[in-house]
């Protein structure tokens, strides 16, 4: 089975790492506009050696709430506490960089997605008004193409995303690993 992964805000602190500040920092050491950030993930772009650690915080709002081991930021990036560093880098290194940052005095990583996976055409269909692109009303993967990916994402739909088979959310749920959802439905529901 193929899930959607989604933050858990409702029950777990929110972790933020502010994408302006980090677009500047990125801005100082190599050019990077904003624009070219929020294609980052679509470009399916590797951080490699100019990634700068600007630090995170737990959002004032949430901190009434129990710290996630879990969370997602800007969209198709995991973000991971020193727990699940250690249990899940070994199975997330073959799909993407996993990258450090500082989190209120501990070391977190970041895990950008690299693998993409084509989508079932004939049973994804893109929400479009106009001619321009809205979103997605539907969305299926082909077994061939995920059987062997643990974690993805899809140009279908601009790579906003991030899905996963059984085998992480098994492993995450083996090590009690907090702050995120998983989700059958492989598209957000329409507000």
């Amino acid at each position: 089975m193929i899930y959607r992964i989604t933050d858990n805000t409702n029950d777990f602190q929110d972790l933020d790492i502010d994408p302006f500040d980090f677009v500047e920092a990125m801005a100082h050491k190599n050019g990077l506009t904003y624009s070219e950030f929020e294609r980052f993930s679509w470009d399916n772009k590797v951080f490699g050696q100019d990634w700068i650690d600007i630090g995170g915080d737990f959002m004032l709002g949430s901190k009434n709430k129990p710290r996630p081991e879990l969370a997602m930021w800007s969209g198709p990036y995991l973000m991971l506490s020193p727990k699940a560093n250690k249990a899940l880098a070994p199975l997330l290194a073959p799909y993407g960089e996993l990258l450090p940052f500082s989190v209120e005095g501990d070391s977190w990583h970041l895990f950008n997605c690299l693998t993409l996976a084509d989508v079932d055409e004939a049973r994804s269909e893109a929400l479009t008004v106009d001619g321009h692109w809205q979103g997605v009303k539907s969305l299926a993967f082909p077994e061939a193409e995920i059987r062997n990916k643990r974690i993805f994402k899809t140009k279908f739909n601009r790579c906003t995303e991030l899905y996963c088979d059984a085998t992480l959310v098994e492993l995450i749920q083996a090590h009690q690993l907090t702050g995120l959802e998983f989700s059958p439905s492989l598209i957000p529901e329409l507000l």
